[in-house]
């Protein structure tokens, strides 16, 4: 499970590795829930506009509008998507994923090869 994110009038939103991001009301109640293929290890990012952004281990990130839980758009990443999201001041998504890519999707689309050798990074030799 993700670590819970809280938006601006108290709605949480986590996800879930029954492959489910959850939005809560501050009541407890269920406000809305969107399936993905697989677990969502990524903590959910809240844009400006009350987008959710979030990462799912089925290589995709969504964008999620934030008052209904649907889908806004879905960009296909090369590996498994379990980082939280990153959000520029102009509003570009980051995002790293399991095909040691950072990816930035926004105003300006691109991905970027992170070196293999840097600490914390994946050894694709072992």
């Amino acid at each position: 499970m993700s670590s819970l994110t809280v938006g601006s009038i108290g709605v949480v939103y986590v996800g879930s590795k029954d492959g489910n991001v959850y939005a809560i009301n501050p009541d407890g109640t269920k406000k809305w829930e969107f399936k993905t293929r697989n677990w969502v290890q990524s903590s959910p990012a809240i844009g400006r506009d009350g987008t959710v952004y979030v990462g799912s281990d089925d290589s995709y990130l969504y964008a999620l509008d934030g008052a209904t839980g649907e889908k806004l758009w879905a960009y296909r990443t090369g590996g498994k998507v379990v980082s939280a999201p990153a959000i520029g001041l102009d509003g570009t998504v980051y995002v790293g994923s399991h095909d040691c890519q950072l990816h930035a999707v926004g105003g300006l689309t691109w991905k970027g090869e992170v070196d293999e050798g840097a600490p914390g990074s994946r050894d694709r030799a072992g």
